[in-house]
């Protein structure tokens, strides 16, 4: 990886960490997908993509047909867990 590389990652860090760690919680990994200009975590989830981004504060949760569903952290990732979980569980 390349020093500009290297640095850009290092910047993006603290706007990726909530998603490293409720990938971390789920027991999965994070991956990073650009789609229409806009990066998304990947994470897999009981045999289901999820795709997940963090914007002004506010997580969201990206449905099959594009719309970005909000998502509550007021209960931590706990709060995270159960309704990734939930979701996982109605999509199936």
């Amino acid at each position: 990886m390349a020093s500009a590389e290297r640095e850009q990652v290092w910047q993006c860090l603290p706007q990726r960490q909530p998603l490293l760690d409720i990938a971390e919680r789920l027991g999965t990994l994070l991956d990073l997908q650009n789609m229409e200009g806009i990066e998304w975590g990947v994470l897999r989830l009981e045999g289901r993509v999820v795709l997940l981004r963090l914007q002004d504060d506010v997580l969201q949760l990206r449905l099959p047909d594009g719309r970005a569903l909000p998502l509550g952290m007021e209960q931590g990732l706990d709060g995270v867990e159960a309704q990734l979980r939930q979701y996982v569980a109605l999509a199936n």
